[in-house]
């Protein structure tokens, strides 16, 4: 795997925004900012390896690019549904963003150490 180093600033840069505009769209709930830093480091995590990052092998390339996109629109339906609801429901959040992370993040660690696709 190659780090394009242009692509994965534009990538986190493109994270952040949206991750702002999250912080944005709950600006009127007390956990605004908890929710913005949570999904904009849940869209870096996957916009990086859509963007940023280039596999020898071509099919793989592709299997990680989709695999990251499904989990990108997964994050924001998450990010989007957490600003309807209380506070009472915010650790929840955090735990069910942090299993999804890590199931993503283990996904695409076996994903890239195949070596025939």
């Amino acid at each position: 795997m190659k780090l394009n180093p242009f692509l994965s600033i534009i990538a986190v840069t493109l994270a952040a925004l949206l991750g702002y505009l999250v912080y944005t769209i709950c600006s009127s709930t007390d956990y605004a900012t908890s929710i913005g830093i949570t999904s904009g480091l849940s869209f870096a995590l996957t916009l990086l390896p859509i963007m940023g990052i280039k596999h020898e092998n071509r099919r793989l390339q592709v299997n990680i690019k989709i695999l990251s996109t499904l989990f990108f629109v997964l994050f924001v339906i998450i990010a989007g549904f957490m600003c309807f609801i209380t506070t009472s429901k915010l650790n929840l959040y955090f735990i069910i963003v942090g299993i999804i992370a890590l199931i993503y993040l283990g996904i695409l660690y076996s994903m890239s150490k195949i070596k025939d696709v």
